[in-house]
């Protein structure tokens, strides 16, 4: 066993210690799930990903605790959510570019361009779309 396969176990034993403290286990359990991990580490990692692996029971609070986990782990980013309502707020500004001057000559007010696409109205719907992307990533 080479110097950086200790270092692997013993990293391996003490995320096991802090993902099972508190849990009551049979020593045989421990060990098994201990080798287990050492075994299949290798597998479950590969070319700059790394695969989490959450060990609970689903009984009571580990059940709660795993469900929070899960809800934090699978959570978009800030920037996707920022991404996401810029993108919206261009598509928006794209929409009304096209759907104000053709209300507006519909009800016999002032002509437009078509496409009227006024950069002001473009801020305003970006400034709208990064706090709509943060919003729905805090509050989610």
């Amino acid at each position: 066993m080479g110097m950086g396969d200790a270092t692997r176990r013993r990293r391996v034993h003490a995320a096991l210690q802090r993902a099972l403290s508190g849990v009551t286990l049979p020593s045989e359990d421990y060990t098994t799930i201990r080798t287990w991990v050492n075994e299949e580490l290798p597998q479950l990692q590969a070319a700059g990903y790394t695969s989490y692996v959450v060990f609970g029971s689903y009984r009571g609070e580990y059940h709660r605790s795993l469900r929070i986990a899960q809800y934090e782990l699978a959570k978009p980013t800030t920037a996707t959510a920022v991404v996401l309502g810029v993108a919206y707020s261009i598509l928006l500004w794209l929409a009304a570019g096209v759907a104000v001057p053709t209300w507006l000559a519909l009800i016999g007010a002032d002509r437009l361009a078509v496409p009227w696409l006024d950069p002001s109205v473009l801020a305003g719907l970006l400034i709208y779309g990064i706090v709509l992307g943060a919003a729905h990533w805090l509050f989610g």
